[in-house]
């Protein structure tokens, strides 16, 4: 199984070296195209060749340069081609390679299988991502250079220069500190971001214990009017399913921007962990000298809502001309948990548990690509700390018909049973992966 997949890992990455574009290092830089409208409302176009201190040097679609005033300038509009499709490769191949490799650990009998369907859904949320940072690297940037202080003007035209095919021809500004006259700040996208930014992050926990099978002892004893030496306590094993999700929706977080760079936010986090328990209830009865036994079964659901506040720092802030965001944060808080148990037998109403409060942290590191100051998607990848301790508790259950161990159909014993389940402590974090989806206002 494991050889199936290295196979198919290694195919998959052939066709990420064959999906490049070969003769890319070989081709000459092309400037970018532009689109420059003057103050008089008249516009030239054509790749940009360089960009010099006061003028801009452009190659029109008639092969003929033609150099543009700076001072003439109002609009300067980029023009881009979509990267949308080959976004989506990017972001398939290696999120599929990675899920593949992550959803077939532990997984001897179905590796193959798992791979698969782990690569496929992995591969898509990472595809979804390269999809749309490829379609937002496709749109038009507009600048406008209408009331800009001379020095964001420089600003602007350095930036520019490293889009230019011959980007040595440009020589910067030298700044002067003989006025006092504010300056205008170079815009990004052509207006201030907001500073209230509201983000959606569904995403797939990585964490161990997700679903697994184990066993646990627990004990029972009869509430009926029956001989003391009848009532028990009696001691039996059974089974432990863990059905934890590994999709959540539930990460809402509400950040403040201080500057481009640092961010307070507050976050909400909901979660949930189900166990089922079944097994065989078995004793041996003191009244007649035969072994009993009756099927069980409860489900124990374990809800969780955290609040947390913390601060994140952008190495790579949002700029002019840039869109490509890196952000890493940290936060810690509370965490409300709540455990309730459900018989598979009548009645089939919850039994509260217990309810405690404790705490919870975070660390984050995630990308964004801002289409424009209001809207971002991007992926994250996190750890969260969390734990919930579920105390030894007792439920009762009805209508259990104990038949003899070696004779189905011979003598039944119908009786209602206190049954006790030890504590446990339940891992609620670990680390995960998903999308972003941002907001500003």
């Amino acid at each position: 199984m494991k050889q199936t997949l290295n196979q198919l890992t290694a195919i998959a990455l052939l066709l990420v070296l064959f999906s490049l574009p070969a003769p890319l290092q070989a081709r000459e830089k092309r400037g970018a195209d532009l689109v420059v409208t003057k103050l008089d409302g008249s516009q030239v176009s054509g790749e940009l060749i360089a960009v010099k201190r006061d003028s801009l040097l452009l190659l029109g679609l008639d092969g003929k340069d033609e150099s543009v005033v700076v001072a003439d300038i109002a609009i300067i509009r980029i023009v881009r081609r979509s990267k949308a499709w080959r976004g989506l490769l990017y972001g398939f191949v290696p999120g599929a390679i990675g899920g593949a490799i992550w959803a077939s650990q532990g997984m001897d009998d179905m590796g193959v299988l798992g791979g698969i369907i782990g690569g496929l859904v992995v591969g898509a949320a990472s595809g979804l991502v390269g999809f749309a940072a490829g379609a937002g690297a496709g749109l038009d940037s507009e600048i406008s250079l209408t009331g800009l202080h001379e020095s964001a003007v420089s600003k602007i035209l350095a930036k520019l220069n490293r889009q230019a095919r011959e980007p040595r021809e440009f020589v910067p500004t030298q700044r002067t500190t003989t006025t006092r006259e504010p300056e205008k700040r170079v815009p990004y996208s052509d207006k201030r971001g907001p500073r209230l930014k509201l983000t959606w992050a569904p995403g797939i926990t990585a964490a161990q214990g997700l679903w697994d099978i184990t066993e646990e002892d627990i004990i029972f004893r009869f509430t009926e009017d029956l001989p003391p030496a009848e009532l028990g306590p009696y001691t039996s094993r059974v089974y432990v399913e863990n059905l934890r999700s590994s999709f959540s929706l539930g990460r809402i977080s509400l950040a403040y921007e201080w500057s481009r760079r640092l961010s307070s936010e507050i976050e909400l986090h909901v979660s949930r962990h189900k166990t089922d328990r079944f097994g065989d209830l078995v004793f041996s009865s003191t009244l007649d000298g035969i072994e009993y036994r009756a099927t069980w079964g409860e489900d124990e659901t374990l809800n969780s809502l955290s609040l947390l506040a913390g601060l994140t720092f952008r190495p790579l802030p949002p700029d002019f001309l840039q869109h490509h965001v890196i952000e890493a944060g940290v936060a810690a808080g509370l965490a409300w948990i709540s455990t309730s148990a459900t018989s598979w037998l009548m009645p089939w109403k919850p039994t509260r548990i217990s309810r405690e409060m404790t705490w919870t942290a975070r660390a984050r590191v995630a990308y964004d690509y801002f289409f424009n100051p209001v809207f971002s998607m991007g992926a994250f990848v996190e750890y969260r700390w969390l734990r919930a301790d579920i105390p030894s508790y007792a439920t009762t259950a009805n209508w259990l018909d104990f038949h003899e161990s070696n004779d189905y159909y011979g003598n039944v014993l119908n009786r209602v049973a206190e049954v006790t389940v030890p504590g446990r402590t339940i891992p609620m974090g670990g680390f995960a992966c998903g999308l972003r989806f941002g907001f500003g206002f």
